[in-house]
């Protein structure tokens, strides 16, 4: 071909001559334009020019660029009757269409003229277009027509062999077009052809059949079983078939043909019915004969290729033996050759050891013949190679019983210390599954776990703490020695904070089981825990205040240190904790003062927790043993999460229901008396509040039923809120009479509704007299804004200088400063905003005025609600936990403290402050002495305060690119880009420093300029709100932590020193967080 099509050979020289992608390109298109207009007339054409055309598109294809024509001309080349053309038109369909093509349905009819054809040629061309191209079409076209092939007497064994492998590739396609079941007498006779290729073919065929249809193959059986007995021959067999040239002549470095010996062992595991006893004795012998041939090449064999022949061809026999149940010598010599395999140095021959001893655990129920292998096992978890060391913990897994746990246990923690991080948490997992299952006593258990959090507290999960805690709350008599062992483990000097939550809930509940020993004393026990409180997590440290509360019911020598420590709380900006201590520190100091309503709240509070009902965790088992619940969250861990070891330990058999036994004596178990219930009553409207018990507010993120009580309680028969009287300022000092929040309704909209609750606005005050108050400014609502229209410049800039930061001044004039402080953790972040009046003391025309009237509105697309409410509008939602609108007082500030989470992010909320001086006195009666000033304010809470952790540098260039062109790929939309001038003092490292604050985690080594940037950012939403993205995480496995939708963003920015400009680009699965994330950023980088 290559002497007569001159044109293709020239054309394939000047490719080769191109220096550069730009001189390859002119040379295609200027080819591609020629080949076009060839076509156009294309009956013309020669049969010459057809093939060489056709075959500059094939070469075009190849080299990687586009052939968007040209397709029905090449195919065409399949009808003509000269093989050469032929040839060219099935390459031009196997490379040029694929499955799902829609040309397939043009082609199928001209390559069943080929399938049927009697030039054997022309069947194998199509034969093998058909298993290049496959698809649903073909298969059920020409399914029937390739079977015929196979099976025709006068059919080619080499066209056979073809016909079986496309026969196979069909099926795999479409196996429901296919009565594949009705095929199972034709094939097992051609089982008996003794053709080596064919058998191999034919047995690959078989293989994928048989799995899903076991019973209709079950007869092909008996012909396997001949073929593995021509290909492992008895002595005498072996010398007749030398005589008789019968054998399949087939040796790879004298293994007898190991891929068709495989292809045997595999099909012969499919049996569903017993072999006849003359075919499973001759299974037997073969399988005998393997695993002398393996011994032999193991001990003797210098050759890997030899030696990974006959290991594969021993793996599989073994396999075979558990499933035929061959045992006695037969087994006993499958074991040992695979704890030879185990001590090979080379990684192959170690992994296959490993792999089939944990088949043999799984299937054998006595593992006597595995155990003496115990320590080769183990110090295959030292190999450099992770896969072995995964595959070793398997195994041990799978072999730990009551005999071996003593010995597997100890190694694995040992082993735990060395681990890497990738297998720490799998095997961690493991140990507190086995340690349960096979504990002989309580105490070697909770041993085990407190090792385990010392060497790996990382990785232990709450699960496994959990356990522990239910557990000993089901055995009363082993309650004082488990929370004697965990005060001893918080006394070492490392610990972790899992090892805090065991102490805390366990000395809470039963440290007066051990307060008379000496170095278990109440004081010891009440140090162990503060000395780790500041260093614990927020959800530790209320675990910690609920076991604070219990051990000053118990221990009234603590109660000094307690009431402190719930002092300090009690303004804690984290309202989980500023709730506990507010609550618990009331119950204390009014049951120490002998209130009889607190005593007995606190008394019925401070009950232990009753025993965990382990008989309903297993009420559907039958068996009645009881299952650990850990085994749920191993199985998403490899092999090790397929089964279970069976265990007869003391925690694994059932667990009589046991009532814990009286405690406390000083704690009276009662029930709620009249005087409780009538106190409790009055928190929700019921009867009148007692004088001992104030009406308690209900704090937000905990229901009604939750009694708050307020720091400061009013005399009985005092006004229930501080709304009617009005007054002063609130400070963090003092606390002043307000506005009460809870009085006002801003409603859903400017208009605020027609409702019970809608508020009245009122006009703006027409002057400065006495008529305008305090009170006046309380009043103002969203439609004394409208005349503002949009925040000032200064704003805006305030706004774009602080976002990212954690801290700022947002506003500031000569009356009013407001600061600001933010923090976030995932969705959810935590506003305090400090209004602090600038007035100087009196001085010339203004009298006595010193103090400032404040009120403070949200727009109503992200509304501030009362105390308590729920919040979920289609923007930013705050809960307020302090009272505006308020007084503020010469030289003081009042806070205003939110909480918000991210459910949308189109817009920043916007601050509506109205403000004006006004007299001290009068509460909300103080006349205003100047005019009210009225002014918008962007929060600096955009997309990219909300981020979700994703490392530094975790995306390599590759990654990178593939994400950032499929993102595009996906729609144009999803980009968004700016280009802005910047001042020239603004560097690339300036600028990484200002996207880092921002949020996002830098990508080194994507960009190729030393001074653009690549980053990427994951930002989470508390929830799928209407208009927001789908959850579409960027990180790979996953997933990535956090409740909600999570949305990848990629950044790249280009620096231009020369012209001091920023370009960026922004990418992601939305194209409204693109246009967002663009906008943030460069706010963010003009107001720096």
């Amino acid at each position: 071909m290559s002497t007569t099509l001159r044109g293709l050979n020239i054309y394939i020289t000047d490719i080769r001559a191109c220096r550069s992608r730009e001189e390859e390109e002119r040379r295609v298109n200027r080819e591609l334009v020629n080949i076009r207009n060839k076509f156009k007339d294309a009956s013309k054409m020669s049969s010459y020019d057809r093939k060489k055309y056709a075959l500059k598109l094939l070469y075009t294809y190849i080299l990687g660029w586009d052939v968007d024509f040209g397709h029905m001309e090449c195919m065409q080349l399949i009808t003509s009757n000269k093989f050469q053309e032929k040839q060219i038109g099935y390459l031009a369909v196997t490379l040029l269409l694929s499955e799902k093509s829609e040309l397939v349905h043009m082609v199928v009819n001209s390559i069943r003229n080929d399938l049927t054809s009697s030039n054997e040629t022309y069947v194998c061309l199509a034969l093998a277009a058909v298993s290049n191209v496959g698809g649903l079409e073909m298969a059920e076209a020409l399914h029937k027509d390739v079977f015929a092939l196979l099976v025709a007497q006068n059919t080619r064994l080499s066209v056979r062999k073809r016909a079986a492998i496309c026969l196979l590739r069909l099926y795999n396609k479409n196996k429901d077009v296919m009565a594949a079941a009705e095929w199972a007498p034709q094939l097992g006779e051609l089982l008996s052809i003794r053709f080596l290729l064919l058998s191999n073919a034919l047995l690959s065929l078989l293989l994928c059949l048989a799995q899903d249809h076991p019973v209709e193959y079950q007869s092909v059986m008996i012909r396997v079983v001949e073929i593995l007995g021509h290909l492992l021959p008895t002595a005498a067999r072996k010398a007749a078939q030398k005589a008789s040239s019968a054998a399949l002549d087939t040796e790879y470095y004298r293994v007898p043909n190991p891929w068709l010996q495989v292809k045997c062992l595999r099909m012969l595991q499919l049996a569903r019915a017993p072999l006849p006893e003359a075919q499973l004795a001759e299974v037997e012998r073969m399988i005998g004969d393997i695993l002398q041939r393996g011994q032999f090449a193991l001990a003797h064999s210098k050759s890997a290729n030899q030696l990974n022949a006959s290991q594969a061809c021993v793996l599989e026999a073994i396999n075979l033996t558990l499933h035929f149940n061959f045992g006695g010598e037969l087994l006993h010599r499958s074991v040992a050759h695979l704890g030879s395999l185990i001590g090979q140095s080379q990684p192959n021959m170690k992994y296959l050891g490993l792999e089939g001893m944990a088949n043999v655990a799984l299937v054998l129920d006595d593992l006597s013949m595995v155990e003496p292998f115990t320590r080769a096992i183990t110090s295959a978890l030292r190999d450099r190679d992770i896969t072995i060391r995964r595959c070793a913990l398997d195994l041990l897994y799978f072999m730990c019983n009551d005999t071996t746990s003593r010995t597997i246990v100890p190694d694995l923690l040992e082993y735990l210390n060395i681990a890497d991080y990738a297998l720490r948490e799998e095997l961690v997992l493991k140990i507190a599954i086995l340690a349960e299952r096979f504990a002989a006593d309580h105490s070697w258990y909770v041993d085990v776990i407190l090792q385990l959090i010392q060497y790996a507290g990382d990785h232990v999960s709450e699960s496994i703490w959990h356990r522990v805690v239910q557990i000993v709350s089901t055995e009363p008599d082993f309650q004082p020695e488990a929370t004697y062992k965990v005060l001893q483990s918080l006394n070492k000097p490392s610990w972790h904070e899992t090892t805090v939550k065991i102490g805390g809930y366990l000395l809470g509940e039963y440290g007066e089981l051990i307060a008379s020993r000496p170095d278990a004393h109440p004081q010891i026990q009440f140090n162990s825990l503060q000395s780790k409180f500041g260093a614990c997590s927020t959800s530790t440290k209320a675990l910690l205040l609920s076991s604070y509360v219990k051990m000053a019911s118990i221990f009234p020598e603590l109660q000094p240190d307690i009431t402190a420590i719930f002092e300090y709380h009690a303004d804690a900006l984290d309202m989980e904790l500023q709730q506990r201590s507010v609550e618990y520190l009331e119950l204390v100091r009014r049951a120490a003062q002998g209130d009889p309503a607190y005593q007995e709240l606190l008394e019925i509070m401070c009950e232990p927790m009753p025993a965990w009902d382990l008989s309903k965790l297993n009420e559907s088992d039958p068996s009645g043993r009881r299952e650990s619940t850990l085994l749920d969250s191993d199985a998403g861990f490899g092999a090790g999460g397929l089964a279970s070891p069976a265990g007869t330990g003391m925690l694994s058999s059932p667990v009589s229901a046991t009532t814990i036994a009286q405690r406390r004596s000083t704690i009276r178990r009662t029930t709620l008396s009249g005087t409780i219930a009538a106190a409790l009553n009055a928190t929700t409207g019921g009867s009148p509040a007692s004088p001992m018990l104030p009406t308690p507010v209900p704090l937000a993120g905990h229901g009604s039923g939750s009694p708050v009580v307020p720091a400061a309680a009013g005399p009985a028969g005092s006004s229930p809120g501080p709304a009617a009287t009005g007054g002063a300022a609130t400070s963090s000092h003092r606390q002043s009479p307000v506005v009460d929040l809870l009085d006002l309704d801003f409603g859903q909209s400017s208009a605020l509704g027609t409702g019970p609750g809608a508020i009245q606005l009122s006009a703006p005050p027409a002057g400065t007299g006495v008529a305008a108050t305090a009170a006046t400014v309380a009043q103002v609502g969203f439609s004394e804004f409208g005349q503002l229209g949009q925040p000032t410049a200064a704003a805006e800039s305030a706004f774009g200088r602080l976002l990212g930061q954690q801290q700022g001044v947002l506003f500031e004039d000569d009356l009013l400063r407001v600061g600001l402080k933010v923090e976030f953790h995932g969705s959810r972040g935590r506003l305090r905003l400090f209004f602090a009046n600038q007035q100087a003391s009196p001085g010339a025309g203004r009298g006595p005025a010193s103090a400032l009237a404040i009120r403070a509105l949200v727009e109503p697309d992200f509304l501030v609600q009362s105390i308590g409410t729920s919040v979920s509008s289609r923007g930013l939602s705050v809960e307020v936990h302090q009272p505006l609108p308020g007084v503020v007082e010469q030289q003081d500030q009042l806070v205003l403290l939110c909480q918000c989470e991210r459910p949308d992010f189109a817009t920043a909320p916007t601050l509506l402050l109205a403000y004006a001086p006004c007299a001290v006195a009068g509460g909300a009666a103080a006349p205003l002495l100047a005019p009210m000033r009225r002014v918008l304010l962007r929060l600096p809470i955009g997309l990219t305060c909300f981020p979700s952790p994703l490392p530094a540098n975790s995306m390599s260039s590759e990654v990178f690119w593939g994400r950032w062109a499929s993102l595009l790929a996906a729609g144009t939309a999803n980009e968004a880009t700016a280009s802005f001038s910047v001042g020239q003092g603004l560097t690339p490292e300036a600028l990484r420093a200002l996207i880092g604050q921002m949020g996002f985690s830098l990508m080194a080594g994507v960009e190729q300029a030393a001074d653009n940037t690549a980053a990427a950012i994951i930002v989470s939403f508390a929830q799928t709100a209407p208009g927001s993205p789908a959850a579409t995480p960027m990180s790979t496995g996953g997933a990535a932590a956090g409740v909600g939708a999570k949305v990848g963003v990629l950044l790249r920015v280009e620096f231009n020193r020369l012209g001091h400009s920023v370009a960026l680009h922004v990418r992601s699965p939305n194209p409204l967080v693109s246009r967002t994330v663009m906008g943030l950023l460069q706010r963010r980088i003009l107001s720096s």
